[in-house]
């Protein structure tokens, strides 16, 4: 029988043929069917309408942009595209999750199709149809395109990097490369290691042009995509934060929770209980300025936490070779790690997600991937920009810590060398070549079983999930639908962050005593976190025992007096059982603590503003310092504006105030919140 294993290579370089477009429309289809179809099985989890943690941050910020506010006023933190991204959704069809799904699902649809054309134009239509179907099929990408996060917009832009590198191979031009570059900065401006991939953009586009006499304006139109998009972001943080800062400001505290003394590969926050995203920007900040005994800029923050790790890395060699081994493992592994939304969780209300997860898995990709490789080896220089693309991606996940979102970018490729051993093994069974097979085969059942080796506590990843349903239920007032959840969480794992949200949760179910059961438990396990201790503070209160909830707070406040929630939490009870005078006494403390704290100051305005002991109420200070918290904020905060107008009114300058009210009630307009503007009128015309 005559061989059929060079058809493969064949098809790789013969000219490109027409008629791509019907698969491409075919691929799209079906993986657009099976996103409707998981978005409707999921509609039914509490989350689907509860945005949380970096998703309600980009809807946030995004709300902000859409209402006009697009520059912003500080260094980029987080990458900026996706809430740019969301924003232009929510002005084109109006505020919901719906239509942000409905894009998601579109463009990752689009994707499978991408990776079709690239795993063709890398490989055989054969290996294309394989790819392009396995993405569509695949369950990460089916529940990251119906998430609120960067996951799916990353997803997209990677496929079709993939497909102009695939496509340069054959009809390199300066108009295709000045795609790419733009691509590639989109990609950055989504992900802020893909910055990994420049130097195998630059190296392809000068390899595939350079035999056509195109490189220097290749090169040229490449580094001008790049700068198209990046030199706004760059110009644009100079502009705020007066510094050059690429992309985000972020990358420093990323590396140092990748690596560090104890670091486990995954993330932790800065701090226990505050991995918010607002909350560790503000940690990453205050650490690092404790840290160095002075104020820093952006930058000077991320290379304080770089230069943190590299004296560990320095001090500890092998023991930083060790985590790199074991985020490696993780890497490759079957698992989703989950940063807050567990898929695990999703597929216990979707069959459909259920069902392929237990067989289309990064433990099944990951080995055919290496199997691919060694079958394609012989073509190993046209392939290399593949090769180089895959390395450069599990460099950048590596040097940093792995997630399941964090891992995605990486599927892609990966799934073109998967069905290249697909395609190309059935070619060698076929033309009776099965010795070939041999080392592809070995390597990828070494390769399984390292993938799908349990590394991670899948009990455990899942009670975080239920931990984060049962807090943002707490955040979206529904606090009482919480218990379940919370109390599962607490079975798989005994966490005090959750038990401290469940003590919220049964008070919400008036079920004091066991609230404060779970509270004392947290406090217990934690006993220095002020966070758990103000939980605590509550739950005391609530069962009647306010001295003890005084005594908490003081103690929580004593742990970290810069936290001001301990003292707003204190002044509340001194404010409920109407001793103003010690209401007003703690306001003061507190704003002499953190004089740059605009909650302490507005705090005190609302005081002395409205304080029902007269000997306690102050309206001229209050208006004093209602005015220089204005000029703080340059007119811009809403909630200082309204306050303003309270202090106003407080002193009797009643049309003053009605101004300042209906200043603030147009600010709140202007950043998308009528809500918002028709309570702050509500509240002047009752004081008019």
């Amino acid at each position: 029988m005559k061989s059929n294993s060079k058809s493969t290579q064949a098809n790789a370089a013969a000219p490109l043929e027409a008629g791509l477009a019907r698969p491409f429309a075919i691929i799209a289809v079906v993986a657009l069917a099976l996103r409707v179809l998981y978005l409707a099985q999921a509609s039914s989890t509490p989350l689907f309408a509860l945005p949380i943690m970096d998703g309600a941050a980009y809807r946030e910020w995004a709300a902000r942009i859409a209402a006009g506010d697009w520059i912003g006023s500080e260094v980029f933190y987080q990458a900026p595209l996706y809430p740019y991204f969301l924003a232009l959704i929510q002005f084109v069809f109006g505020d919901g999750l719906g239509p942000v799904r409905a894009v998601q699902a579109l463009l990752g649809s689009l994707s499978c199709g991408l990776l079709f054309l690239a795993a063709r134009w890398f490989f055989s239509r054969r290996v294309g149809w394989i790819a392009g179907l396995g993405l569509a099929l695949y369950p990460p990408a089916i529940f990251f395109d119906g998430q609120i996060q960067k996951a799916s917009l990353g997803g997209v832009l990677v496929t079709a990097l993939l497909a102009l590198l695939a496509r340069a191979r054959h009809a390199s031009s300066p108009k295709l490369w000045l795609a790419a570059g733009a691509t590639l900065g989109a990609l950055m401006a989504t992900r802020e290691e893909t910055l990994l991939l420049v130097p195998v953009l630059l190296a392809a586009c000068w390899a595939y042009s350079r035999a056509r006499s195109q490189a220097p304006a290749s090169l040229a139109a490449t580094l001008g995509g790049l700068a198209l998009v990046l030199a706004p972001i760059a110009a644009r943080n100079a502009h705020v934060g007066g510094e050059f800062v690429l992309t985000t400001s972020q990358a420093g505290s990323n590396f140092f929770i990748g690596n560090h003394e104890g670091a486990s590969g995954v993330y932790e926050p800065l701090l226990p209980g505050r991995s918010s995203t607002p909350l560790e920007r503000i940690d990453a900040r205050q650490l690092a300025e404790q840290g160095a005994g002075r104020q820093l800029s952006a930058s000077e923050v991320s290379s304080y936490w770089f230069g943190k790790s590299f004296e560990w890395i320095t001090a500890e060699p092998l023991e930083w070779l060790a985590l790199l081994a074991r985020k490696f493992a993780l890497a490759l592994n079957a698992y989703e790690i989950p940063d807050y939304e567990d898929q695990g969780y999703y597929a216990e209300h979707s069959w459909l997600l259920r069902g392929l997860g237990a067989v289309l898995h990064f433990g099944l990709i990951a080995p055919l991937a290496a199997a691919g490789l060694l079958l394609s080896w012989s073509r190993r220089r046209e392939l290399a920009v593949l090769h180089a693309f895959i390395v450069a991606l599990l460099a950048g996940l590596v040097l940093f810590y792995v997630f399941g979102r964090y891992r995605y970018p990486l599927a892609p490729p990966a799934l073109i060398l998967a069905a290249a051993a697909l395609a190309l093994g059935h070619e060698h069974w076929l033309a009776n070549e099965r010795r070939k097979l041999a080392p592809a085969l070995l390597a990828a059942l070494a390769l399984g079983v390292l993938s799908n080796w349990p590394l991670i506590d899948r009990r455990a990843q899942l009670a975080m999930s239920l931990s984060n349903v049962g807090a943002a239920l707490i955040d979206a007032g529904r606090g009482a639908e919480a218990v379940g959840d919370l109390q599962r969480s607490v079975e798989l794992a005994d966490d005090p962050d959750t038990r401290a949200n469940l003590s919220v949760a049964l008070l919400a179910a008036k079920q004091p005593r066991e609230a404060l059961v779970h509270a004392r438990r947290a406090s217990e396990q934690r006993p220095d976190d002020p966070v758990l201790l103000r939980r605590l503070s509550a739950a005391q209160l609530a069962s009647g025992d306010e001295r003890a909830a005084i005594e908490t707070l003081k103690a929580a406040i004593q742990r970290r007096p810069s936290e001001v929630e301990s003292w707003e939490a204190l002044v509340a009870v001194f404010v409920n059982r109407g001793d103003w005078m010690r209401a007003v006494e703690t306001a003061r403390s507190t704003l002499r603590t953190n004089p740059e704290s605009l909650a302490a100051g507005l705090q005190l305005v609302w005081l002395l503003s409205v304080a029902e002991d007269p000997a306690q109420r102050a309206p001229a200070e209050a208006v004093q310092l209602a005015q220089g918290l204005e000029v703080r904020t340059r007119g811009e905060d809403v909630r200082v504006l309204e306050m303003h107008g309270v202090a106003l009114a407080s002193a009797g300058r009643r049309d003053e105030a009605q101004v300042k009210f209906e200043q603030a009630a147009q600010r709140a307009l202007a950043l998308g919140s009528r809500d918002l503007a028709d309570r702050i009128r509500a509240s002047a015309a009752a004081m008019r």
